[in-house]
């Protein structure tokens, strides 16, 4: 996986005031500040950013899973959903334009559009994909 993404990262901001209630999951469009132009749907793993550019209070408590998500993008802005849970017995206020996830996005030119057959093994749980050269440039 490591050989599909930008070695840097980018902070993904929150676009508005949020209010964490204690035990709960919540979901949160935020933005990210993007140099490169994509012509489709880049993908990017997304995890929670380190200790010291969030800041809150309470942040070991704010938890963020590692996953793999498409940005929507616009520009040189994109946006992407983050899913942050609330692991606090407290309510929790993020303000705007807080850092709270690392976004890490594929590299240019990796992925490409084209169709392959696909053969399934018996149980239809693993394939194989026939006739194409899977390795990397």
């Amino acid at each position: 996986m490591e050989e599909l993404l930008e070695a840097e990262s980018i902070d993904a901001v929150t676009s508005e005031d949020i209010i964490l209630q204690p035990k709960t999951y919540h979901s949160e469009v935020c933005t990210v500040k993007i140099s490169k132009s994509y012509t489709d749907k880049p993908f990017a793993v997304l995890e929670r950013t380190k200790a010291s550019g969030m800041k809150i209070g309470m942040r070991k408590m704010i938890l963020v899973p590692k996953v793999l998500s498409f940005l929507n993008t616009d520009k040189e802005e994109a946006t992407i959903i983050v899913n942050m849970y609330n692991a606090s017995k407290q309510t929790l206020r993020i303000t705007k334009k807080t850092k709270i996830a690392s976004v890490r996005i594929q590299k240019q030119g990796v992925l490409l559009d084209s169709e392959y057959e696909l053969s399934l093994d018996q149980r239809k749980k693993y394939g194989e994909v026939e006739g194409a050269d899977m390795g990397m440039e």
